[in-house]
């Protein structure tokens, strides 16, 4: 994921104008609806400074598990993927 893109999708934002928070409500909804196990695609790895940083991947992974275990998904019900689905990079064809 490139700077800023796995953010937006996560950060709820402040004013009219905001936008973001999407990962959250994804989160909220499938706990809502009995989901029980999660796996997080971190996408768009390829893209990153540099190209499949383990450093950004572990970033992401690090902002989204405690809000993820919050909302009662602990380190064993959640997997993350990093992936392209660009190239295809762990993408089961």
């Amino acid at each position: 994921s490139t700077p800023g893109e796995s953010e937006a999708g996560f950060d709820s934002g402040s004013g009219p104008n905001a936008r973001g928070g999407q990962t959250r409500e994804h989160v909220i909804l499938a706990r809502g609806l009995g989901v029980s196990q999660l796996v997080v695609a971190v996408n768009k790895l390829d893209a990153a400074d540099p190209p499949w940083s383990r450093e950004r991947f572990d970033g992401i992974r690090d902002r989204l598990t405690p809000f993820l275990r919050e909302n009662g998904f602990g380190p064993k019900r959640v997997k993350f993927v990093p992936l392209s689905g660009l190239s295809g990079v762990n993408v089961k064809k």
